[in-house]
């Protein structure tokens, strides 16, 4: 809300401007719900999980650590849990962390903490970084174990360690090895969590109102001066202008497409069994205009019930066949032909699926441009882009976003091709 006034200063009014901001507060709410399943899940683990920002202040405790301790999450927040350190352990802790920081490496030592009643409790402390995309370390995940029952066996034994070393060793390597692996899976699923959020981060950033808004007003009032005053602008103004609106369309499907990626990691995945053929036909409907256009022709040789999360496989069957009809020959028609197939039990599976699990085979060729050899894993990659703008339109993320729903039906997707005589996209997604 804003007043008006007249010239004598007076307030003859008020000025109300209201900005559409629902997507905004949705993406929010999906860092929200990540943050809340993430620390629910910290809390379920049986270990000490903590996050602290680039300098090691800790930001986060989980319910274990706070059980240990007897303290609440303000008494521990910053650097106060060094009072938790055993006064002795404190100087190595922090020239362990300076070097871990300084070298931008996992941090780990054996040191004890202070429990709620005074005693000195061993272990495991383990700090790993999490980077940005410039390597600058952004936060660290720390997992914290209690090994008070292994440092008790190794001394309980030191008299009598020379003579049964090997034994001992051997126990404590498989116990350091268990707590390690237990460890790793909890860092994993923990950048898993933190590399989500910080896309869904990124995303919402350049989705703002401050992008958004600056690009409607740019093709609005555009198409407002050619419509306007066409008659008074030169043919290169006129081509001037269109080459704005151009770019400012590209800008806005790339916006689009940045959406469809970033949502592909959190959004809810729901499978269901349907049939291939229900797919092809849908999207036949939705790109009528392009196939009729292009003249093509799109041929099913077999079709396959298969076990997919539906929408994101209606995402994936359109990315495909619009591929396929941009990056076809100026002088041929189009024709694309799809076929499906479960795999049978004893054949061997591409590289990366196991030989344990049912597939489904599917393929779509096409007669296109194709591409060379050496390009084959690059195009999946997000903005890989083999041809100019000038030649085929487009923001490079159309395959990535395959990518990722392959990846999210724990499948594989590979491709061959050759040029001018098309390019051949094979998926195989689990049976069940």
């Amino acid at each position: 809300y804003h007043a008006q006034r007249n010239k004598f200063g007076e307030i003859d009014g008020i000025a109300i401007i209201a900005n559409e901001v629902s997507e905004q507060v949705l993406l929010y709410k999906k860092l929200r719900d990540s943050e809340t399943h993430f620390r629910m899940m910290a809390d379920l683990m049986p270990a000490k999980i903590s996050n602290a920002d680039a300098q090691g202040n800790v930001i986060y405790f989980n319910q274990n650590w706070l059980d240990f301790t007897d303290l609440d999450f303000e008494e521990l927040k910053g650097m106060g849990y060094e009072k938790l350190i055993h006064p002795e352990d404190v100087v190595e802790f922090r020239e362990n962390f300076k070097k871990a920081s300084d070298e931008g490496v996992n941090s780990e030592m054996e040191l004890r903490f202070m429990d709620k009643d005074g005693a000195a409790v061993w272990h495991l402390n383990r700090a790993s970084p999490i980077k940005d995309n410039n390597g600058k370390i952004k936060m660290w995940v720390g997992v914290t174990s209690d090994i008070s029952q292994q440092i008790a066996i190794r001394e309980r034994n030191l008299s009598t360690y020379e003579a049964h070393s090997k034994g001992l060793e051997d126990l404590v390597t498989i116990r350091t090895n268990e707590l390690q692996a237990v460890n790793e899976r909890l860092l994993f699923k923990n950048e898993e969590l933190m590399r989500m959020n910080m896309e869904l981060e990124a995303f919402a950033y350049i989705t703002s109102h401050d992008l958004q808004e600056p690009l409607r007003k740019i093709n609005i009032f555009s198409g407002r001066i050619l419509e306007k005053d066409d008659q008074h602008l030169s043919d290169k103004s006129k081509i001037y202008f269109k080459n704005i609106r151009d770019a400012v369309e590209r800008m806005q499907r790339l916006i689009k497409d940045l959406f469809a990626f970033s949502h592909l990691s959190t959004a809810e995945q729901h499978f269901e069994r349907v049939d291939l053929k229900s797919f092809i036909d849908e999207v036949k409907k939705t790109l009528s205009e392009d196939i009729k256009e292009k003249q093509a022709t799109i041929e099913i040789l077999s079709s396959a019930k298969i076990n997919v999360i539906t929408f994101q496989f209606h995402q994936l069957v359109i990315n495909l066949i619009s591929n396929s009809l941009k990056f076809s020959r100026p002088d041929v028609k189009p024709h694309i032909v799809i076929k499906a197939k479960n795999f049978q039990t004893g054949d061997t599976p591409p590289e990366g699926l196991s030989n344990n699990t049912s597939y489904c085979h599917i393929s779509f060729s096409d007669n296109g441009i194709g591409f060379e050899k050496e390009y084959s894993e690059r195009i999946f990659e997000v903005f890989q882009k083999l041809h100019g703008k000038e030649q085929y339109s487009g923001t490079g993320i159309g395959l990535a976003i395959v990518k990722k729903i392959i990846d999210n039906h724990n499948g594989v997707i590979t491709t061959k091709s050759e040029i001018n005589k098309g390019t051949t996209f094979d998926i195989f997604i689990p049976n069940n």
